[in-house]
């Protein structure tokens, strides 16, 4: 019996990591460091791109131009994303790190300096999104493949939620502090204190210890394939679903960079000030969203349907808001279910995928997410243009409705296939059911059992061997909830 509960109490450990809060990722030194560096300049990188979005809007008064704005950031992501994942698993990470996080900078001073002239033009505009996109086709999965080599194994799981989290975080705060530094400082002084926030994550950077591993040859192998990430999607079902799920969200249900700006300035006839105010809503429900994501246990994909769902229905009742305080309260919740919403993408995608190939599978996931955000950028801009952005808002809630449901299918269905793969108990030998010289063996008895059975080693097989003489109920594998069974 003491062998049996020790064997329960390790098939509860895999099912239920110790540690998913981030805690014990964050008494590494040199991990805090790169968050806290990350989480600044993510934030910094996102308020840059929203300020330059808020100046294509002021200089255009156009809806059409801003989504032209969002898909030229986005597009070198779709091109070349996984080229990049295939950068970061070659060279080091850290250095990799530091010369995109210079060249952000440098982008930011520029912004800066075609803001205080006050002569910015279109195309001057357009160019530099290019260029912050193509720093960010390896600045993404290098951040995202170096979280491993700064922690150990069993820290991984609650650093990827950490690293997860404040991207995503970053991604949804940064354009509501966008909107609040523009309404204090004006745009130029914002793009300075990007810049300043560039300058504060490389110092950072610069502090961080990575162990050394042992040097990579970069031979002309399976593993270089640039196309590999995509056959190892392709053969995870759980993973597959995650990517479909992003990528339709990120292109029908939650552009955000078009809607917030244009239903508060075409629908509410705000100014940046009053933006900048509404915005702030948004972020603190996307703190409040981090909080939430890392407490969050079940099936991730089961989480993810549950979030797009009630981001449908907040969507809705933003479209429906009357006055502009009734929408700032929506914005609250709005922000955290966007961000459990990706926060569950992001730690799934990485959690899944193995270390050898972890950088170009991080390489096709921001080529979903930055690729469907372009084009989403484009089709939200046009909608608005010809329907007003309170219809655009409704149609956006809606599908989000429909991905929650068609999530909830495809969790069902994996789930009956993983089910499928297990023998069922009712067709087994009875006298397999049994222990080693005892009687009818208990559920918890049947239940280990059966996980031996199911990897291909029934009970009388076993009693030859070292660890069957240590205990008759030993589990080889964790096996999944098996039906109560009379005795």
């Amino acid at each position: 019996m003491a062998a049996a509960s020790t064997a329960l109490s390790r098939f509860r450990s895999v099912q239920r990591p110790s540690d998913a809060t981030g805690i014990g990722a964050l008494r590494v030194r040199d991990f805090r460091l790169f968050a806290s560096a990350q989480l600044v300049a993510n934030t910094g990188t996102w308020i840059q791109r929203t300020a330059q979005d808020w100046l294509v809007l002021d200089l255009t008064r156009s809806a059409a131009a801003v989504g032209v704005a969002i898909f030229l950031q986005c597009l070198p992501a779709l091109v070349l994303g996984l080229w990049g994942g295939s950068v970061a698993d070659r060279y080091p990470k850290r250095r990799l790190l530091i010369c995109c996080t210079t060249a952000m900078g440098l982008l930011a001073l520029v912004l800066a300096a075609l803001a205080a002239s006050g002569h910015a033009q279109l195309w001057q505009l357009y160019t530099v999104a290019v260029l912050l996109g193509l720093v960010s086709v390896v600045e993404s999965p290098a951040r995202q493949a170096l979280v491993p080599e700064l922690v150990g194994r069993d820290a991984l799981p609650s650093a990827i939620s950490v690293n997860s989290a404040s991207y995503q975080l970053a991604r949804i705060a940064g354009p509501a502090g966008a909107g609040v530094l523009i309404g204090l400082l004006g745009t130029g002084w914002t793009f300075q204190l990007c810049a300043v926030a560039s300058g504060l994550c490389l110092g950072a950077l610069l502090l961080v210890r990575v162990p050394k591993s042992p040097p990579r040859c970069p031979a002309r192998g399976r593993d270089n394939r640039q196309w590999e990430a995509v056959r190892y999607v392709a053969g995870r079902p759980e993973l597959l679903w995650t990517l479909v799920l992003v990528g339709l969200m990120g292109m029908l249900g939650s552009n955000f960079a078009v809607l917030l700006p244009t239903f508060a300035s075409l629908e509410l006839h705000v100014q940046a000030g009053a933006f900048g105010l509404l915005s702030s809503f948004l972020a603190v429900g996307a703190i409040g969203g981090a909080l939430v994501a890392g407490r969050l246990r079940g099936e991730r994909l089961r989480v993810l349907a549950g979030s797009a769902m009630a981001l449908g229905v907040l969507e809705l009742a933003v479209a429906a808001a009357p006055h502009v305080w009734a929408f700032a309260a929506l914005l609250v919740p709005v922000g955290a279910c966007a961000l459990v919403f990706s926060t569950t993408a992001a730690t799934s995608v990485q959690m899944a995928a193995e270390r050898r190939i972890q950088g170009r599978v991080t390489g096709l996931y921001m080529v979903v997410l930055l690729g469907s955000g372009a084009v989403g950028g484009l089709l939200t801009g046009s909608l608005v243009h010809a329907v007003g952005p309170c219809a655009a808002f409704l149609a956006a809630g809606l599908c989000c409705l429909v991905l929650g449901a068609l999530a909830v299918l495809a969790a069902r269905r994996i789930r009956c296939r993983a089910r499928a793969t297990v023998p069922p108990l009712a067709s087994a030998d009875p006298s397999a059911m049994r222990p080693v010289g005892g009687p009818v063996a208990s559920t918890r008895a049947v239940r280990n059992q059966a996980c031996a059975a199911a990897a291909g080693t029934t009970g009388p097989e076993r009693r030859g061997s070292a660890s069957s003489r240590r205990s008759p109920f030993r589990m080889r594998a964790p096996c999944p909830r098996l039906a109560r069974v009379d005795t």
